[in-house]
């Protein structure tokens, strides 16, 4: 949404404040518009959460200091430069996607689970939150269930693994030969085949 604004509003650079998930998005929406990005972290952040969006190759600034202090940094950038920030005076726009119904953490997981299972996407727990209202919002009838719509999948599961991983089928250990597997998944194996 705010990404559609910026170009209505003819700004040519994008940027914003962000600890992860929101500057993947903002790069990743900035390469395919073909706008100048500037994404501000802070410099302490975990590598694992840049690369996602050094990938899209946006302008990184490393700040050396905490999010608020990055954020006031940015809302006097804003102030100065001609630069669309969509967590900063483009906020009305980024929160029209804010992200409509509210679901658990159980949700979540099993949300996460369900987009693994069937569409081999491990995703982290903020797009878990993305998918489960999705999935709310189309039960309740609000989106159409002959609708087309497009839900942004940007975290990886990597990030927040340790949620999901209790929740999570058991490894079976075996021996490394024939009859220990067929001792230890004997009814496993036997359903299979006869299906």
């Amino acid at each position: 949404m705010a990404l559609s604004k910026v170009k209505e509003f003819g700004f040519d650079t994008v940027a914003c404040t962000s600890t992860g998930n929101l500057a993947n998005s903002v790069s990743a929406q900035a390469a395919i518009a073909k706008l100048k990005s500037y994404i501000f972290i802070p410099a302490n952040l975990e590598t694992g959460k840049i690369v996602a969006s050094l990938v899209y190759k946006p302008r990184v600034i490393a700040v050396e200091g905490n999010y608020d202090q990055v954020n006031r940094l940015c809302t006097e950038i804003s102030q100065k430069y001609k630069w669309a920030f969509v967590n900063i005076n483009l906020r009305p726009y980024y929160a029209e996607g804010v992200w409509a119904e509210s679901v658990s953490d159980e949700e979540v997981v099993e949300t996460i689970k369900l987009l693994a299972s069937t569409k081999g996407i491990f995703t982290e727990t903020a797009r878990g939150v993305t998918l489960g209202v999705a999935k709310k919002l189309i039960e309740q009838g609000i989106i159409s269930k002959d609708e087309s719509i497009v839900i942004c999948i940007t975290g990886n599961g990597l990030k927040t693994q340790e949620v999901v991983l209790d929740k999570l089928g058991e490894i079976v250990k075996i021996k490394p030969n024939l009859s220990s597997f067929e001792e230890k998944l004997s009814l496993e194996v036997e359903n299979v085949y006869q299906s």
